[in-house]
């Protein structure tokens, strides 16, 4: 488990460092509409998927390409999980192919925290 930490606490500044500022920015922008997505989800009775791609989003009206042009063409996923020590939130990673760039912390359909987005 240590192990896990001290590579995640390397791997994602690294991976974050070889972003652009525009990218950072459209992907805070990404992950400001995850609430609405987890209200909407739960307002219509259906459970929040594991994951969701930028392309649903954007297919699903959430945001639009036009506002993340940095990210056209980055295969960004939002990976939903429970988080098992806070059972009130849930940890949603953002990842880029099969990295991860981004943790965010939700609880009662709020963000939380994130980390290492600012």
């Amino acid at each position: 488990m240590v192990a896990l930490v001290i590579a995640l606490a390397v791997a994602i500044p690294a991976a974050v460092a070889k972003r652009s500022v525009a990218e950072l920015r459209q992907l805070s922008e990404v992950i400001s509409v995850v609430p609405a997505f987890s209200r909407d989800r739960t307002a219509r009775g259906q459970r929040l998927p594991t994951s969701v791609s930028l392309r649903e989003l954007i297919a699903s009206g959430y945001i639009r390409a036009s506002n993340v042009p940095a990210l056209n063409g980055i295969e960004i996923t939002l990976v939903f999980s429970p988080d098992e020590v806070h059972v009130d939130q849930t940890l949603v990673r953002v990842l880029d192919g099969n990295s991860v760039i981004a943790i965010v912390r939700m609880a009662d359909g709020k963000i939380i925290s994130k980390f290492p987005l600012r």
